[in-house]
């Protein structure tokens, strides 16, 4: 049973486990949670092995591990801001139906990020390494960011919900 999306669920700092009663839809806030790759998975809806989130918090989060967001899908906004991922990164492809906010995130390793999104904001988003950004619908917000090595233009779109990769759910989000 998935909590409402008004819901809200919060980890303290520094706790490794989601608390019980997570479920696949509910709006959670994970702000200033050190999270490693065992904490990412138990965010994963066990039958689609997919993340489902209302308004996902994530803002001034460390990502210790290789942190990744394949198929998720965000019924709101999905805030990484001052978020730090240590190592590489791919983030989606991902369905946003609002805004996805990386502004003040900083990535040290590469990253891949393929969004369907409304808005896109990196306002002083640092990229230590090869980033490629791959966009569905979104306007973007890159003020004051740093790329410091080069990046490439997207070379195609992210697939749409119907397009996913196999073992992914298919048809809409």
């Amino acid at each position: 049973m998935a909590l409402p999306c008004s819901s809200s669920t919060s980890l303290p700092a520094g706790r490794s486990a989601p608390p019980a009663g997570l479920a696949p839809g509910a709006s959670i806030d994970h702000r200033g949670t050190p999270f490693t790759e065992p904490l990412l998975d138990a965010l994963l809806d066990p039958a689609t092995r997919s993340s489902r989130f209302g308004t996902a918090r994530f803002d001034a989060t460390t990502f210790e591990d290789t942190a990744w967001f394949g198929s998720a899908t965000f019924r709101n906004d999905a805030r990484f801001g001052r978020a730090v991922f240590e190592r590489a990164a791919s983030l989606g492809p991902l369905v946003c139906a609002g805004q996805v906010v990386l502004s003040g995130a900083v990535f040290g390793g590469p990253v891949t990020l393929s969004f369907a999104a409304h808005r896109l904001e990196c306002r002083r988003t640092r990229w230590s390494s090869a980033a490629e950004v791959r966009l569905r619908y979104a306007t973007v917000d890159f003020a004051h960011a740093v790329f410091e090595y080069p990046s490439p233009s997207p070379q195609k779109p992210p697939p749409s919900c119907s397009q996913r990769t196999a073992g992914s759910r298919t048809g809409s989000c």
